[in-house]
């Protein structure tokens, strides 16, 4: 498999012509700008932005290597989360400096790094995008090439609290079964405000919402505890699940939570709520009319007086030394209702279905799980004596990524991981990785999941001196991938793992771009007069035109039809017409074998392939004046041609079935015009002068007038083009369609198609 991404470099008649990155370099140096993610603030106010305050440009600072006690160090260095996946730090300087550079420290251990530096003034910095956590911040002024003492350190998190008007709260509901066989949820406080649901992270840099905030609801029921998830909006009141029998509703639960997708696709979510239904122990908000679950309604309520057996609370995981995880939570006795012990349930994503993994006796709230081969593991647990269970703690979840033991130290996660397209079905996946963590016996390591199993398998481990790897397969669409460092020791935590689907872009040199066409029209006339003029020619009118549609712009690049991956790539045409003209007919005689009859053809479409290399495609049409060998067709023709342009016909009774000879050629003259100024006339051919001929050519052009109305069918005629690309594996991609486009409408094709 070839990974390394090579360079590629980039390609008319009478015209009629339509029209229709920023990169970031990594910076090793101890001098180092901001991401191209971020921004730096423009000045010390809370809103604007402006990344020529990060050092991108000539005035930006120089990291000194010298200190200065003297100088001001920075204070009150503060973290804020703006998003799932956006922080802001900010800090305050006593006076004025020539600006400040950042350093950060990975949480895990390490040494402090240089990160940005920030111009004078600037005491903002953005920190976008998830792989920003994890981090320990500081920051020290700069003057004269010297820098002050460091200020105290902030970790970014993505575990901390988000500011006031930014919190995510837990919803609020009254359960009800207002009607059979239905839970519904009436949401009653706790919903996102406009900080979140307006919030400027939610938008790309277009302006364009990307980001998204809703609620999730899952409901529990049946003896099985089957578990149903649904996504609601954020306007909405309320929320229900029918149930297909009695005894689900009767024994069932539901839980909301709010979830906030930023513009990176980083989610974050509420608490669920405490369960509220049917179930016992989650009733108390109920509202229950008609007596409907009445029976357990009562028992419920039996439960009650005796004092009802508490549910654990509070429950936490963590990962332990060998790769093992444990399970703890908190628990209030009941003197009334001891507990005969614990069970631990695990949710089983493919069946939506909790099942019992484990227990504990009484007094033992802690549980060792084991290690974890799925990617996202949720756990709960339930207190239990001879009677019944307690109402079910919330669920915690365990995100597996990789291990994080060995001698050697934690290994650098690589960052920036994506996808970029570069044929139908064949995709680049890249990342970043710092150079200065690179070490021979570093490797990546490659995973792969579907999502119907989540079960991740390791598809490849290449040299960590790459950055790209290859993944060829429509089949591989919808797939989770996601990537590590190992060292042979030790194996770094895993990315978060990223999905490949259609929406990832092609790489630019690699788009099959929307074709801009031009267009180019021809149109001739060939009249009886001129035929007249050579003897050995048969006197006919003949109007001719031809429309070619080229490629103008956005042609097939070469780096398309040249690339290894590359079957075949055309042009593909679609032409129609609201009309009864088809072009595809016998455009040769377009009156029906010398008949006056129209065609009965009703509008029609048809595609044309045409080749990349030949970046044109058109038709031509040439009407022969196959009436003139009818008398009476010709002086009908005449007769319709005097009616719409007032030409008079008197100059082609020169031209008459009795000067034919044996052989149908014109041997005299019947009638010659009086003003035709004739010179002489020798074997029946008849000379005139110059004058003369010029006006019988201006009138052979009126007669093409009448002809011409056949020719407008052009106008009619629409047309669109894209590319078509095929690659190795099979599989097709397209281009968009261009707009419709015809000849009509155009300066050049007044005459043509608006000149009746």
């Amino acid at each position: 498999m070839n990974l390394e991404r090579r360079p590629f470099w980039l390609i008319g008649g009478i015209a009629l012509t339509f029209a229709l990155a920023f990169s970031a370099c990594d910076n090793t140096s101890n001098s180092t700008t901001v991401d191209d993610e971020e921004d730096a603030l423009a000045d010390n106010s809370d809103s604007g932005r402006n990344s020529d305050n990060s050092n991108s440009g000539k005035d930006s600072v120089t990291v000194p290597t010298e200190m200065d006690t003297e100088i001001p160090v920075p204070t009150d260095l503060k973290a804020v989360r703006l998003s799932p996946s956006i922080w802001e730090l900010s800090f305050k300087v006593s006076e004025e400096t020539d600006g400040f550079v950042v350093q950060r420290l990975p949480q895990s251990g390490g040494s402090w790094s240089s990160y940005a530096e920030l111009k004078s003034g600037v005491t903002r910095l953005i920190l976008d995008g998830s792989s920003k956590a994890g981090y320990y911040y500081r920051v020290a002024s700069v003057m004269n090439k010297k820098s002050s003492a460091y200020s105290d350190d902030v970790l970014v998190s993505d575990r901390m609290d988000y500011p006031s008007g930014s919190e995510l709260k837990v919803p609020e509901a009254t359960p009800n079964i207002l009607q059979d066989k239905v839970l519904e949820l009436v949401l009653s406080g706790g919903a996102p405000g406009k900080d979140i649901v307006k919030s400027p992270y939610n938008l790309d840099s277009n302006g364009k919402s990307v980001g998204s905030v809703y609620y999730q609801a899952r409901f529990v029921y049946g003896s099985d505890l089957i578990v149903d998830t649904v996504k609601f909006d954020v306007d909405q009141v309320s929320v229900s699940k029918t149930f297909k029998t009695t005894a689900d509703l009767c024994n069932s639960y539901a839980q909301i939570r709010t979830v906030w997708t930023d513009k990176n696709k980083v989610s974050d979510y509420s608490d669920w709520s405490s369960p509220m239904g049917t179930k016992a122990g989650t009733d108390s908000k109920l509202v229950n009319t008609n007596n409907r679950c009445k029976a357990d309604t009562a028992q419920n309520s039996a439960v009650a007086e005796k004092g009802g057996l508490p549910g654990p609370t509070n429950p936490k995981v963590e990962q332990l030394s060998d790769g093992k995880w444990m399970m703890q939570w908190d628990y209030t006795p009941s003197e009334d209702r001891p507990e005969t012990g614990f069970i631990v349930q695990k949710l089983d994503t493919e069946k939506s279905k909790w099942t019992d993994i484990d227990s504990t006796g009484a007094g033992v709230y802690r549980c060792v799980l084991g290690k974890l081969t799925d990617t996202y593991n949720y756990f709960r647990v339930v207190a239990y004596d001879k009677e019944s269970r307690s109402a079910y703690s919330a669920d915690v979840l365990a995100a597996n990524g990789g291990t994080e033991t060995g001698d050697g130290g934690q290994l650098q996660t690589p960052n920036g991981l994506t996808f970029v397209r570069i044929a139908p079905s064949v995709w680049e996946m890249s990342w970043k990785y710092d150079i200065a963590a690179e070490k021979p016996e570093n490797q990546f390591i490659i995973q792969s999941s579907k999502l119907k199993d989540f079960e991740w398998k390791t598809i490849a481990t290449i040299k960590g001196e790459n950055r790209v790897f290859l993944i060829e397969g429509k089949d591989k669409l919808e797939t989770y991938y996601r990537i590590a460092t190992t060292d042979g020791k030790d194996t770094s935590l895993f990315t978060e793992a990223l999905q490949l689907t259609p929406s990832f872009p092609y790489r630019e040199d690699m788009n099959p771009a929307t074709p801009i066409l031009g267009i180019s029209l021809n149109y001739g006339v060939y009249s009886g007069y001129e035929a007249n003029m050579d003897t050995s020619s048969n006197d006919k009118i003949i109007v001719s035109a031809s429309v070619a549609f080229d490629v103008q712009k956005n042609i097939v690049d070469k780096n398309i039809h040249e690339s290894e991956y590359t079957d075949t790539v055309y042009y593909q045409a679609r032409w129609f017409t609201p009309t009864e003209y088809d072009p595809r007919g016998d455009m040769v005689d377009m009156f029906n074998d010398g008949k006056l009859e129209d065609r009965d053809n009703l509008g029609v479409t048809w595609d044309e392939d045409f080749a990349y290399e030949e970046p044109s495609v058109g038709f031509s049409a040439s009407w022969r004046d196959s009436l003139m060998d009818d008398e009476g067709n010709v002086k009908e023709y005449w007769e319709l041609c005097e009616e719409a342009y007032g030409y008079n016909n008197t100059i082609h009774a020169v031209r008459t079935d009795s000067l034919k000879d044996d052989e149908g050629k014109f041997t005299g003259i019947d009638e010659v015009p009086v003003d035709a100024n004739v010179e002489s006339i020798v074997n029946g051919i008849v000379k005139v002068d110059k004058e003369f001929f010029y006006r019988a050519s201006k009138i052979s052009m009126n007669t093409a007038l009448c002809i011409e109305n056949h020719v407008r069918n052009f106008c009619d005629i629409r047309i669109q083009v894209r590319i078509v690309w095929k690659d190795r594996n099979g599989e097709t991609d397209y281009s968009e369609w261009t707009l419709p486009t015809g000849i009509g409408g155009g300066k050049d094709s007044d005459k043509l198609c608006y000149n009746h």
